[in-house]
């Protein structure tokens, strides 16, 4: 539901603005943490390249230090190149993203 409010005018537009579908049992963010940029730059770039979103932890820190990378690496190439503005980048080729492995030990007395 939608609610519009305006100088003495009240608004309710009862409809689905997009159709939403509640999923169990994937990676969240921790609860004590309240900044879910990276998650949500995780899940994009998941959808996007059609990944399955993963069941078990997304490694925040890993995915902001790599992003941190990206975009430092941009910046530094950009510059080199004497770009000054989004217009003048040349189109870039789409990267692939993959995963990092998980190592797992297990110790059994």
């Amino acid at each position: 539901m939608v609610r519009l409010f305006s100088a003495g005018f009240s608004l309710s537009i009862l409809q689905d603005l997009f159709r939403v579908e509640y999923v169990t049992g994937i990676a969240q963010q921790d609860s004590e943490s309240l900044n879910c940029g990276v998650f949500v730059a995780v899940y994009a770039e998941y959808l996007s390249e059609g990944l399955g979103i993963p069941s078990s932890g997304i490694d925040a820190q890993y995915h902001h230090m790599r992003y941190a990378t990206l975009l430092c690496k941009y910046g530094s190439v950009k510059a080199e190149k004497g770009y000054f503005s989004e217009n003048d980048d040349p189109p870039r080729p789409r990267s692939s993203f993959t995963q990092k492995e998980k190592i797992c030990a297990l110790h059994i007395e």
